[in-house]
């Protein structure tokens, strides 16, 4: 990519395996342990039972350890950061950032109360990261949500969303563009964006960046342009 560093998750297929994989096992285990249980098998039913209990105590120290050592990172316009959806990624960034005390939408103009951050976000399928059996079939990327966050913590949701809605089906190799529009306030202090997945079950999923006390990866809009 010509376009600086892409952000991504690596090993998300891995992640979902193993959480996938620990989540059957215990249900197994739970299921064995209580047959064991009811038919006066003691021995085995403890011995199943401490089992699951290593299991799920070697998952949360591998969940707790890859959110302990990950770092906050903010990425720079055109930087892409990318997004698993198991068989292939859906790459996004952000392309502009324009400062407006107005904005015009086609149908209405409108004033900020503070000043306009007007987002432009470029969505693509990255047609590299699909296996080689995939087809050129469509994709529905996931539910996004979207935010600016402050260098003190405030959470800003837009005020008005034009251009393409970020679940349009894509085939592989295509983009389009969706433009945001924050109201902030006229001295916020190093805002950024956050593109955000659903919460579940990606809290307990290994290295993913929406896990607990996972760092995240955002889109600076410090720069006015």
């Amino acid at each position: 990519m010509q376009n600086g560093m892409i952000v991504d998750l690596p090993y998300a297929p891995v992640a979902v395996l193993l959480f996938l994989g620990t989540t059957l096992g215990l249900l197994v285990g739970g299921i064995v342990a209580l047959v064991a249980f009811f038919t006066k098998q003691r021995k085995l039913s403890q011995l199943i039972l401490k089992l699951m209990a290593a299991g799920a105590g070697l998952y949360a120290v591998l969940l707790f350890a890859a959110s302990l050592t990950s770092q906050e990172r903010v990425l720079a316009a055109g930087v892409e950061k990318h997004y698993c959806e198991i068989d292939c990624h859906i790459a996004y960034s952000v392309t502009g950032t324009l400062y407006s005390k107005s904005f015009t939408d086609g149908k209405q103009s409108r004033t900020a109360r503070g000043e306009f951050a007007i987002v432009t976000l470029h969505t693509r399928f990255d047609e590299t990261t699909i296996g080689p059996n995939r087809g050129n079939g469509e994709l529905q990327p996931s539910p996004r949500q979207i935010e600016v966050t402050d260098a003190a913590g405030n959470n800003y949701a837009p005020v008005a969303i034009t251009g393409r809605p970020l679940t349009t089906p894509l085939r592989p190799g295509e983009s389009y563009v969706t433009t945001f529009v924050f109201d902030l306030p006229v001295n916020v202090v190093r805002p950024k964006l956050y593109l955000d997945n659903a919460p579940w079950p990606n809290r307990l999923l290994i290295g993913h960046e929406d896990s607990l006390l996972h760092k995240k990866a955002y889109f600076d809009l410090a720069v006015k342009t």
